[in-house]
């Protein structure tokens, strides 16, 4: 009876130990687990932290201070076409009496006008200072209008690549709607001189 009493003493002893390690090992590992996963937060840097830090970093100055230089000298140069092309155009008209030709040229003619003003301002725009180009007076000659007429298709097809890389170089969408403009306009001229060229062939 004795050793009846004593084993069940003992099976009563080891339940109630098992009972506690279970509890006590549910209590660390609970206690364990937010630990870990602050751990495991502050051991994996955040993408969009590092993204931010790379761009707070990575700030392109150079372009900033070279594109406007750039783009100033470029256009002055668009300046200097425009006015020289009106001359061309105008002494152009004058080799010819027929109203059809004279109609197709005089329309990239009043077009170089309008353009040079609009380069003028978009530079006032870029500098904050006045530019006026001279007349040209150095036009070079041709013997036939079909000569001029080829030469001009040429000068539109330079033009457009001329401005489009002006526009590249614009910063401000009120400057780069007018160099657009500017380019639909040269494109139109190449346009109806083709044209012009099959009439006069």
């Amino acid at each position: 009876m004795k050793k009846i009493i004593s084993l069940a003493v003992v099976v009563v002893f080891v339940v109630l130990a098992v009972a506690g390690c279970a509890s006590t090992l549910a209590a660390v590992s609970s206690a364990a687990a937010p630990a870990s996963a602050a751990v495991a937060t502050s051991a994996v840097p955040s993408p969009i932290a590092s993204q931010s830090s790379a761009l707070a970093t990575a700030t392109p100055t150079a372009e900033k201070t070279t594109a406007p230089d750039a783009s100033k000298d470029l256009v002055i140069k668009a300046m200097e076409a425009e006015r020289h092309d009106r001359v061309k155009y105008q002494r152009m008209m004058e080799m010819t009496t027929d109203p059809a030709v004279i109609k197709q040229i005089n329309f990239a003619y009043d077009d170089e006008l309008k353009h040079y003003g609009m380069f003028k301002q978009i530079y006032y725009q870029l500098t904050g200072e006045k530019a006026d180009i001279p007349i040209p007076t150095n036009i070079e000659k041709y013997n036939t209008l079909m000569e001029a007429v080829q030469s001009s298709i040429e000068g539109e097809s330079k033009a457009v690549d001329a401005y489009r890389e002006i526009s590249a170089l614009m910063t401000d969408k009120q400057m780069r709607d007018k160099v657009f403009e500017i380019i639909t306009d040269e494109q139109e001229h190449f346009g109806r001189f083709v044209y012009l060229y099959s009439m006069l062939k």
